[in-house]
């Protein structure tokens, strides 16, 4: 019995609540959360990112997406939840479920500082007759061990790393907000805070930033809401100097409350929680609009971008020096594990100069175990590396010049047809998208599908955008920008998107070859390109060459060219020897 479920549905008899909705989230609509705000984990042990659960007296349900759908299903299996494949909207599944239990009359709770406040403001429309309560949050009930706010160090992030100024960020967004005709922009997501005042942090593991919400209008005022007793004198007359108004962290809600009247506010709903969006006066004009802050974050300026082609130098000699300890390992009579070779990985980044963190957990997989996308391994499932097996590994890396993601295969050993056959399609899919040059205008969905033309040819695909943003030293997931069937963000020079298709085959393998690109200028007016910014060889053992054109291999012998000049300086006598051959041309 899930004894955390049973204390929940104790606590909703007491607030009379018939429907639970807990998001895996936190007030920032962050994609990873700090442990603090593991709610779904601690009820579900589900490890997922990306989950929402639906509670009542008799049902239990967990909905997440299809890169989750392996490990998911697995780790929920002999469990109290039933796991659901989300294939609508949130609120649409909401409440047809309560339209089927309930009649549509339902009493709903959730912690609305924890909950998304699109989902509700569209529940609310389809369910007109129910109760909402959005201040019932019930984890005193549950979760008496609840683990301490992490509160880090908070850092300043140098001009020479990020190329402007907070000031002149400032201008920039007062400017488009002056364009749209907002008055004040509430920001909750933490990178975009981050962003905006070159400030850095490590709140949350992987990514560098500090809890904190922002608003800022459009004559140029700042305020910050942040835990006030964390701030150094440094930091704190670094804000002052910029001209920021510096408020404790829980004052936003007040804040909003107190707005003047016919105020124009913007926010993004689909990145705020519900408690910010009703705190608002009510008698406010309110505007969904995106964050003229992302917009802004998602362009890398010219000192960014040199940075970033830095950093992937220092990340490419990380990689090959782990790809070539592995292979010596698993061409040896020795062993190593997928959790052992995590550990080699983040051991070689630590050397490297600027490093910070890893930039999420590193997917160290072997053969089953890769064809999970997000699989991560732990004491309970991790296996070893076989001298006849399928490796994947999907990492990146935290840099004060940058941050990176890159996913390879190795091949090790012997390997079937069907795999070699599949290894060449994703590379082709993979290449499809570095090579391509488009018109101005084109958005991330074309790209989705352009990308994916090599593989359904052979009837195959894959349950994940072909892409999402990176952050310099933030998230590296970031939008708005990616490549993704959703996705219509205009492509816009400056931009840094990952390239990964994949294909999954389960209880078998999963193949992915994931470079990052940045958005450049043609050589024909009004188009665009991509530059490949990733620094790391392809293993060209399973290349099946009759499967690719001329141009393909023209692509793969260059970058391997390119990747052979930037980073054998960086290596010892044996590491250049092993490289030129992992870089000799097809």
């Amino acid at each position: 019995m899930n004894q955390t479920l049973e204390l929940l549905r104790v606590a909703m008899a007491k607030n009379a609540i018939d429907v639970y909705l807990v998001f895996n989230t936190d007030p920032h609509q962050s994609e990873y959360i700090a442990e603090d705000f593991m709610t779904v984990k601690k009820i579900t042990n589900f490890s997922g990112d990306n989950a929402y659960l639906i509670i009542t007296q008799n049902d239990a349900k967990l909905y997440t997406d299809s890169r989750f759908e392996i490990s998911g299903r697995k780790e929920l299996e002999n469990s109290q939840f039933d796991f659901q494949l989300q294939t609508k909207k949130a609120e649409t599944i909401i409440s047809e479920f309560i339209k089927e239990k309930f009649n549509g009359t339902a009493k709903i709770g959730f912690d609305g500082k924890c909950t998304p406040a699109a989902t509700i403001t569209a529940l609310e429309k389809l369910l007109p007759q129910s109760q909402i309560n959005y201040q019932a949050d019930l984890t005193p009930y549950y979760w008496t061990n609840k683990p301490t706010p992490k509160l880090s160090e908070i850092f300043i992030l140098d001009e020479n790393f990020c190329g402007q100024t907070t000031t002149q960020k400032i201008k920039s967004v007062v400017d488009k907000l002056k364009a749209e005709n907002i008055e004040i922009y509430i920001v909750s997501q933490l990178d975009e805070t981050a962003w905006l005042l070159n400030l850095r942090a490590a709140d949350i593991d992987f990514c560098p930033v500090f809890r904190s919400f922002l608003t800022i209008t459009d004559n140029g005022e700042v305020s910050l809401y942040i835990h006030k007793q964390r701030l150094k004198p440094q930091i704190e007359q670094y804000l002052l100097y910029n001209g920021i108004n510096i408020y404790q962290y829980n004052d936003i809600y007040a804040s909003l409350e107190k707005l003047n009247e016919n105020l124009r506010v913007g926010l993004d709903i689909a990145e705020s929680s519900y408690k910010i969006y009703s705190s608002i006066n009510p008698k406010c004009q309110i505007f969904n609009k995106k964050s003229p802050l992302a917009a802004e974050k998602a362009i890398k300026n010219n000192k960014e971008l040199q940075n970033i082609k830095k950093t992937m130098i220092e990340d490419g000699v990380a990689l090959e020096k782990f790809f070539y300890r592995l292979e010596k390992i698993t061409t040896s009579n020795k062993k190593t594990s997928e959790l052992e070779a995590a550990a080699m990985l983040y051991e070689e980044r630590s050397k490297r100069q600027g490093f910070l963190s890893e930039s999420f957990e590193c997917i160290s997989s072997v053969n089953a175990h890769a064809a999970m996308p997000h699989y991560a391994p732990s004491k309970k499932t991790d296996i070893i590396i076989e001298k006849d097996g399928i490796y994947l590994v999907d990492s990146g890396g935290q840099y004060y010049t940058g941050t990176t993601d890159i996913t390879r295969v190795v091949p090790i050993g012997n390997f079937n047809q069907h795999f070699k056959r599949d290894y060449t399609l994703v590379f082709k899919a993979m290449a499809e998208v570095a090579t391509l040059i488009f018109p101005q205008g084109t958005t991330g969905n074309q790209i989705d599908t352009i990308a994916r033309r090599p593989l359904w040819q052979y009837g195959k695909n894959f349950g994940h955008g072909t892409g999402h943003g990176v952050g310099f030293c933030l998230n590296v997931h970031e939008g708005p920008c990616g490549f993704s069937p959703k996705n219509n963000t205009k492509l816009t020079k400056g931009m840094v998107i990952t390239d990964e298709p994949g294909i999954y085959i389960e209880n078998e393998y999963g193949i992915r070859i994931e470079n990052m690109l940045a958005v450049v200028e043609s050589e024909f007016n009004g188009f665009l390109k991509f530059e490949v910014l990733t620094l790391c060889h392809i293993d060209t053992k399973a290349i099946d060459k009759s499967l690719l054109t001329t141009d393909e291999i023209t692509f793969l012998n260059n970058y391997h060219q390119n990747v052979l000049k930037k980073l054998s300086p960086h290596l010892t006598p044996d590491e250049q020897k092993w490289l030129k051959e992992k870089c000799k041309a097809i």
